[in-house]
């Protein structure tokens, strides 16, 4: 018995191996492209905001300064985090970046992750897209500027952002064939 043909081939389409940081205020939203990736595969987890979304990264492998990796504290919990990490040290691959959110917006918070790469607290690049209802040519500079390293408009189809998460996790060294 050929243990191949149990299997499907992976889909040419799948994130298999990947861990999505989905930063995303709207919790229907956060739902349904959660439920969208985790049908192609990867891992996902949600935070309700930018400050969230940095408080994540200090639960992750990439966190080198202090308060990190399972210390209490921080940024106001609350449901939505999705998933723990504490001790293991969470494997993000790609941030979706949403940039109109309460409390700290998708901007700061990409300008926040790059200071923090820049100061060698991140120990990597964490790529990020950025997530807008408003592509418009000077948006998507400013987010570009601000150090996402793509962006795409909602409402956006999955077949649009497949590839850019798969790009790159792969140029960066953070997806499922690292290590």
């Amino acid at each position: 018995v050929d243990d191949d043909d149990a299997r499907p081939a992976p889909r040419e389409d799948s994130l298999a191996g990947l861990e999505i940081l989905i930063v995303e205020d709207n919790v229907v939203n956060q739902k349904v492209l959660q439920r969208q990736l985790q049908n192609h595969g990867c891992r996902t987890s949600v935070a309700n905001h930018g400050g969230e979304a940095i408080e994540r990264l200090k639960t992750s492998r990439f966190w080198r300064g202090e308060g990190g990796r399972g210390t209490a504290g921080g940024g106001g919990g609350g449901g939505g985090g999705g998933g723990g990490g504490e001790g293991r040290g969470d494997d993000i691959s790609v941030i979706l970046m949403d940039l109109e959110m309460p409390v700290m917006d998708g901007m700061t918070s990409t300008k926040r992750i790059r200071e923090l790469q820049r100061d060698g607290m991140l120990g990597e690049h964490i790529p990020i897209i950025a997530v807008t209802a408003y592509a418009r040519p000077q948006q998507i500079e400013s987010a570009k500027a601000a150090g996402a390293d793509d962006v795409i408009s909602k409402p956006f189809r999955l077949l649009e952002l497949i590839p850019k998460i798969r790009e790159l996790a792969a140029r960066y060294g953070t997806g499922a064939s690292r290590g």
